[in-house]
């Protein structure tokens, strides 16, 4: 993925192009301390590597170098990372440790199909991503073990498991038409439509409660985050800047939400604000681009 595709695609193509395992770099202990690390990629090594920092935006490490990865996803327990990844000519979903390590694929393919945007189900038994292909994006379901994989939505992109496993919320994708979030059942049943604006909606991603969803939207005229109630109402911007601010993340106390900020002609970075809204601190201030950050749960043990 070359630095110049976010600027230049649409918000659900973005999140599909993110993407290889190479060969990994052991980390120092990626455990938690009480707010979780940072998972992200950055471009500071020539290509979108794979990286992990503290919460407050220090001992940043490269967990996975060379390739291109993208959409980095913690599983629950806050062990493994899930990830989009390139290398050669070969694309698909990847698995590493915390710590770094063998990366490990649960898809493989040629680069005439896209697998992008991962995310773990409550219990860390499955994975959901989309598949872009024929230009059809559809959301997928796979065991965290590679198997068993199945379609679970048409036309659906960026799907996230809601925090009681029961549902899904996912970016519709419909050719030549804006993109809009939706929330179905963790099957895939009974899809309704949350937002309504004629705006792009995308990168849904629920509070640790379930209580709400934070989201990207370009609503205001460049895109911003927001955050609404899992029935779509009272959506809320938080983030107020000509600057393009994408993929929010909550903290696990659901306290703070971590995002990339893009200003026109600079490099993306990270920063992070009250979940109401409010100062943010900016995160990372490298010369490459840092983006897609995703924050550990702290789900577990410690020690």
């Amino acid at each position: 993925m070359t630095r110049g595709i976010a600027a230049s695609l649409p918000l659900v193509l973005v999140a599909l192009l993110a993407l290889v395992p190479a060969a990994a770099e052991p980390a120092s202990s990626a455990f938690p301390g009480r707010n979780g690390k940072i998972a992200f990629v950055s471009y500071r090594g020539g290509t979108s590597e794979l990286y992990v920092m503290n919460a407050e935006g220090g001992a940043v490490q490269r967990l996975v170098k060379g390739g291109e990865q993208g959409a980095p996803a913690w599983s629950p327990d806050g062990r493994t990372i899930a990830f989009s990844s390139i290398r050669g000519h070969r694309q698909g979903v990847s698995l590493v440790s915390a710590r770094g390590g063998r990366v490990r694929k649960l898809t493989d393919h040629s680069l005439d199909v896209f697998d992008g945007g991962p995310a773990w189900s409550p219990n860390g038994r499955r994975l959901v991503f989309a598949r872009a292909a024929s230009g059809v994006v559809d959301a997928y379901v796979i065991n965290a073990d590679g198997k068993r994989l199945r379609r679970l939505a048409r036309n659906a992109s960026r799907p996230v498991w809601s925090p009681d496993g029961k549902r899904i919320a996912f970016v519709g994708v419909v050719p030549e038409r804006k993109a809009d979030i939706y929330v179905a059942r963790w099957d895939g049943t009974a899809r309704r439509r949350l937002t309504l604006d004629p705006a792009n909606d995308g990168a849904p991603e629920w509070s640790p409660d379930g209580k709400k969803i934070a989201f990207s939207s370009d609503r205001d005229g460049n895109f911003e985050i927001y955050v609404m109630e899992v029935n779509g109402k009272d959506p809320r911007r938080l983030t107020r800047d000509l600057a393009n601010d994408q993929k929010p993340s909550w903290s696990p106390d659901g306290r703070r939400i971590v995002f990339s900020r893009q200003r026109l002609g600079e490099q993306a970075d990270l920063y992070v604000m009250p979940a109401n809204g409010g100062r943010l601190k900016r995160l990372t201030s490298d010369p490459a681009s840092d983006a897609e950050p995703s924050w550990q749960p702290l789900g577990l043990a410690r020690g």
